[in-house]
């Protein structure tokens, strides 16, 4: 009877056992030819990618400018201001946001000019603080003015539609179903700010939280030669199943939510701060960063990231922060590039100073890019892979 009785117990421990690793291998997995694992923390499946080697992983592709829109001198319908976003609708043509002009300026997808849209004031169609734009899946502008603390909708032809009354800090977008995903700031009794991400009900007139991220005084601090920011600014793109990408760039870690809200998975990949210190460390006025309460003032490191764009394979780029000399231009931009489940693909480079976030359409990426002269240009460029 006790053989009996150790003979079970010996069942049963085996049965655990291979039940346990059988959870475990769930949980946690290691894929060939990809160098991370897979494992779920807390409910959440986090997606853990190694630091890569730079020389393993760099993947070179061949960007070639199919368009370049803009002079420094000459007629104004080819000169721009202060460009601050880009964007393309179905047709091709190609739609330049000019910040300081307050103007958005069109062209074909020749690259010859059409029509100037909007100007500068409050009534409808006017604008004081057009900082950022998109063009939507049903090929209507939107263009936000933070001063106002709206966007106004616009036809192609730049006939006014309706003003979008809603707060939000510097970037917006919007999904196929035209649900509005905004940033903006959110402040607690005690005076902690905060910088969130959330889609926009327009029956409730709120915004929904998706994310949210600590925020201190000050941004960011700059004079003529350099710019700093500090890393807890919020960047996010949407891909082609409307899942909205969010990252702080304070830590390398991006969380992906389906269209209703709902948090699918986290992707990370291992990363070490860059510190500031020599030339630039230097240029920062110390009497303005050693105020207030950041406690990010007494080690000073940059973002891990500038912005993140999807491409048209809902492929993931991650642009490289680079310091920001205010009378320079940057030689190349740098990305990560990430498959749509978050596992890490290449790095690559394009030539320039690109900004803001690239956009991926009609099978070409647009974008901004300043010159040598301080200019800028608006550039439509093919992408060769191997």
């Amino acid at each position: 009877m006790k053989n009996r009785i150790k003979f079970s117990s010996v069942i049963l421990i085996s049965i655990l056992l291979v039940f346990c690793f059988i959870i475990s291998t769930a949980c946690k997995k290691q894929e060939t030819g990809w160098r991370g694992e897979i494992e779920t923390v807390d409910g959440v499946k986090i997606v853990h990618n190694f630091e890569p080697d730079p020389e393993e992983s760099f993947k070179p592709i061949e960007f070639i400018v199919d368009l370049s829109i803009g002079v420094d001198e000459g007629e104004d319908d080819y000169m721009f201001s202060n460009p601050a976003d880009i964007d393309s609708d179905i047709e091709g043509n190609i739609y330049v946001l000019d910040y300081r002009d307050c103007v958005l300026k069109k062209y074909d997808p020749h690259g010859k000019f059409v029509a100037q849209i909007g100007r500068k004031g409050q009534g409808p169609g006017e604008f004081t603080n057009p900082y950022s734009m998109t063009i939507s899946h049903q090929n209507l502008i939107y263009i936000g003015d933070t001063n106002l603390n709206k966007i106004e909708v616009l036809s192609p032809t730049g006939v006014y539609q309706k003003t979008l009354k809603v707060e939000f800090h510097y970037y917006f977008s919007i999904n196929k179903k035209n649900d509005l995903i905004i940033d903006y700031a959110k402040y607690d009794r005690d005076g902690s700010s905060y910088y969130n991400v959330g889609r926009f009900d327009f029956q409730k007139n709120e915004t929904e939280e998706l994310f949210s991220q600590r925020t201190y005084w000050p941004a960011r601090i700059m004079n003529d030669d350099f710019r700093y920011e500090f890393p807890y600014y919020v960047r996010w793109d949407i891909n082609s199943k409307d899942n909205i990408y969010v990252a702080s760039a304070v830590a390398y870690e991006i969380s992906v939510f389906s269209p209703e809200g709902k948090l699918l998975f986290k992707f990370i990949r291992d990363f070490n701060p860059v510190k500031v210190s020599g030339e630039e460390m230097k240029k920062l006025p110390d009497s303005r960063y050693r105020k207030g309460s950041n406690p990010f003032r007494a080690n000073l490191v940059y973002p891990v990231f500038k912005f993140i764009s999807i491409d048209e394979k809902d492929r993931i780029w991650i642009e490289h922060y680079q310091p920001d000399w205010r009378k320079g231009t940057k030689k190349e931009t740098i990305y990560d590039v990430f498959s749509f489940d978050g596992k890490f693909l290449f790095s690559t480079k394009i030539t320039g100073h690109l900004y803001p976030q690239l956009i991926f359409k009609n099978g070409y990426l647009y974008a901004l890019a300043k010159v040598e002269s301080g200019y800028s240009r608006a550039l439509r460029l093919r992408m060769i892979e191997e």
